[in-house]
């Protein structure tokens, strides 16, 4: 069996949230489907293989310990999907994983408790964290 494309895994992702949102089950088990959904989006090219990398990790030396982060918290998210569920697919395409440092993910969850308003990518601007998109391997 071939592996799955990104499009692939999204719209599964997709149609299993769409689905489970239907369900009359607990929120907090709509809440985990969501959360592991959003855990397959973000690794579709693999845990440390994301499309987004900070400059320092991609320029990190072999065996420092980098962390996986979502652009888009997976809370903000799965709120945001759980209060308008007619949006699931359009929310569910914004998950994004980026690979940083583990000095910058501090630094992000410092900047997430302090300034909560912040969201996405002004998040990583606020914490001084430059990016690189490595299908156009420039920064953003």
């Amino acid at each position: 069996m071939p592996k799955p494309t990104e499009t692939d895994v999204l719209e599964s992702a997709i149609t299993l949230v769409e689905a489970t949102l239907e369900l009359n089950i607990l929120e907090w088990h709509k809440r985990d489907v969501i959360n592991g959904m959003l855990w397959s989006i973000t690794q579709a090219r693999g845990k440390y293989t994301t499309r987004f990398r900070s400059t320092a990790a991609s320029n990190a030396r072999p065996g420092t310990k980098l962390q996986h982060e979502h652009v888009v918290t997976r809370k903000a998210l799965t709120d945001a999907i759980l209060r308008e569920p007619q949006r699931a697919s359009e929310l569910l395409g914004t998950a994004t994983g980026c690979v940083v440092t583990i000095d910058e993910h501090t630094r992000l969850t410092r900047i997430t408790r302090e300034q909560p308003h912040l969201r996405g990518w002004e998040r990583y601007t606020a914490a001084g964290i430059e990016i690189i998109d490595t299908d156009e391997t420039s920064p953003i």
